[in-house]
């Protein structure tokens, strides 16, 4: 029996292994490895994946104002990666997020920071599937949702 946050892992890992067949598809991290530990005679799935930057979230927070141009671009990556992966590969995140998106490029958050390129990833898959199978239990984060879907 995996602890719950091990069988995300595997919901993720699955979604990886699917996005991967589509090479064209540059906006998900590079997964090294993955592994399993046992902690307390429970055993965990870790992932190991290409060292990325902050997060958007992290960035519009601590960080002076983006540039208008550059933000332009950070949106434009953003937009172009979720359409990708909508209407190419056929695959719906379900989770989309500040926190989700992250920039390519190893710099720390301080202030004053500026990130040194407009290169994105999507990150956190374990919510995601296959857009024909989606079985209409949508899960959403509460603030993220539509207001169309809450009502």
């Amino acid at each position: 029996q995996f602890h719950p946050l091990s069988l995300d892992a595997l919901n993720e890992l699955r979604m990886y292994n699917y996005l991967y067949q589509k090479p064209d598809f540059t906006k998900i991290p590079l997964v090294h490895e993955f592994f399993r530990i046992f902690h307390n005679g429970i055993p965990y799935v870790c992932v190991a994946m290409e060292i990325l930057g902050p997060t958007i979230y992290k960035v519009v927070r601590f960080c002076d104002p983006l540039e208008i141009p550059f933000a332009s671009h950070v949106k434009r990556n953003i937009l172009e990666g979720l359409r990708y992966l909508h209407e190419v590969i056929g695959v719906a995140h379900l989770d989309i997020s500040p926190s989700n998106i992250v920039f390519r490029g190893n710099f720390t958050v301080e202030r004053g920071c500026v990130p040194l390129s407009a290169d994105i990833r999507i990150i956190d898959f374990n919510a995601s599937e296959q857009i024909d199978r989606i079985d209409g239990r949508l899960r959403f984060i509460q603030s993220y949702r539509a207001p169309e879907v809450i009502l």
